[in-house]
């Protein structure tokens, strides 16, 4: 098997995602998760490779938009965490230096499956 690699840029899809929900507008980190990590992650684990997430370049993006596009990949049941944590490398910090990695596994690690 080849040691292969996805890469996607969150930038790509939007400089500003912000929102949890589509109510909160097309940006919204169920849209993000829903219509590209859930694909490309479901893509990465059954070719055994690695999603990497390219978080660089982004603005004003908060909280609830990473807890709904990240977190939700186990709240939601879609994947298992350890799945998730092992398949899906982030890259990417906050303006100022602020780790954005950690955060972002932080809501992975902390979500519990409904």
């Amino acid at each position: 098997m080849l040691d292969m690699t996805y890469l996607i840029r969150l930038a790509d899809f939007s400089r500003y995602p912000a929102g949890r929900v589509e109510a909160d507008g097309d940006r919204s980190g169920k849209l993000y998760r829903d219509t590209i990590l859930v694909p490309k992650l479901r893509d990465a684990l059954s070719s055994g490779t690695t999603l990497t997430v390219d978080m660089n370049g982004i603005r004003l993006a908060g909280s609830s938009f990473f807890e709904e596009a990240f977190g939700g990949l186990v709240r939601e049941g879609l994947f298992d965490k350890q799945d998730v944590l092992q398949s899906l490398q982030l890259i990417g910090s906050r303006p100022g230096g602020r780790d954005l990695v950690s955060e972002v596994k932080g809501y992975i690690c902390d979500a519990k499956p409904q």
